[in-house]
């Protein structure tokens, strides 16, 4: 048998399915561009480019994808569902193509951490030293913003970890449950102090005039539920979609507001609110360390999570 038929002779290594030529960082950018902005001529001018670029590009992604990404409806574009399932992947791939470029630059790694508004005050200083001291070539973030922020911000690449009250149903995002806090009515003093010192049955704090965050928020998520479970109906005032707001208004004395004790912690010591726990039942809120799926077994990530749980497990406030 000659060397040639030898080579004929062998069998086929399986090949892998071939690199879409269209798939290009720009073409990315692009695509990204014209989901943020809903529209061909504002993604265009996001980019410096003329529209029918930005057209062509988005069209030679979906002919080389073999799906429609977009559709038209009216003068406004939306993503079709496999839009928004490849929206997530190319914002993932993007960010983590910059993130190598700055890398290969600068030789420090960046990561960004998100902290939820009510934890930052307890936890965000710390945690700045701590991993400043043990990864010196680590590039710091550290970003303080309500848990939907934490949430959006992972999803979209912006955050490589996250604390917060992140859902652990998200297919998106992986979660570990470090803690759980209890929710306590909070007032100002001399209204507070107008219900006695005990704690509060929850049916009690349903009937009390209320100001919540809005219905999207965790917050206003668990009550509502809390109050279905039970037949109860909350005697919501008002609702605002901004916590120091909400804060606010109970100072004023518009009403009562429930919350964590770390995300009250400074009224409570200036006594510019008091607080008084929730039974029957109890109110709690679970404490999430999230990350993205593709960062699950990255070394420097994983050290860092734990890092944060530990962090947490110091901190009286946070009843693990």
């Amino acid at each position: 048998m000659s060397a040639d038929s030898r080579t004929f002779d062998r069998p086929l290594a399986p090949q892998e399915a071939p690199w879409p030529s269209d798939l290009t960082f720009r073409a990315l950018a692009h695509f990204l561009a014209v989901a943020d902005t809903g529209s061909f001529s504002a993604a265009a001018s996001k980019h410096s480019v003329t529209q029918p670029a930005i057209t062509y590009s988005v069209l030679k992604l979906e002919h080389s994808l073999g799906v429609a990404l977009v559709v038209r409806e009216g003068r406004r574009i939306r993503l079709t569902d496999p839009g928004h399932i490849f929206s997530r992947y190319a914002r993932s791939i993007l960010s983590m193509a910059t993130e190598a470029a700055e890398s290969a630059v600068t030789g420090r790694r960046r990561l960004v951490v998100g902290v939820t508004s009510g934890l930052a005050p307890l936890l965000s200083t710390r945690l700045v030293t701590r991993i400043c001291a043990q990864w010196p070539a680590v590039r710091l973030s550290l970003v303080e913003t309500p848990s939907d922020g934490i949430r959006n911000g992972l999803e979209a690449a912006r955050l490589h970890i996250g604390l917060g009250y992140i859902p652990p149903d998200n297919v998106w995002l992986d979660c570990q449950k470090v803690a759980e806090q209890p929710y306590h009515l909070v007032g100002r003093p001399d209204r507070m102090h107008a219900l006695g010192s005990a704690p509060v049955a929850f049916r009690k704090v349903a009937s009390l005039p209320l100001v919540l965050l809005g219905r999207g928020s965790g917050q206003r998520l668990l009550l509502d539920r809390a109050a279905a479970v039970h037949g109860l109906r909350l005697n919501v005032v008002t609702d605002i979609d901004s916590a120091p707001s909400v804060k606010n208004a109970v100072s004023a004395g518009l009403g009562f507001s429930v919350f964590t004790l770390p995300a009250v912690k400074e009224l409570l010591e200036q006594n510019a609110m008091a607080a008084l726990p929730i039974i029957d039942p109890p109110i709690n809120r679970p404490l999430y360390i999230a990350w993205r799926r593709p960062m699950n077994d990255d070394p420097l990530v994983v050290a860092i999570r734990n890092t944060v749980a530990e962090e947490i497990a110091r901190e009286p406030l946070l009843s693990a």
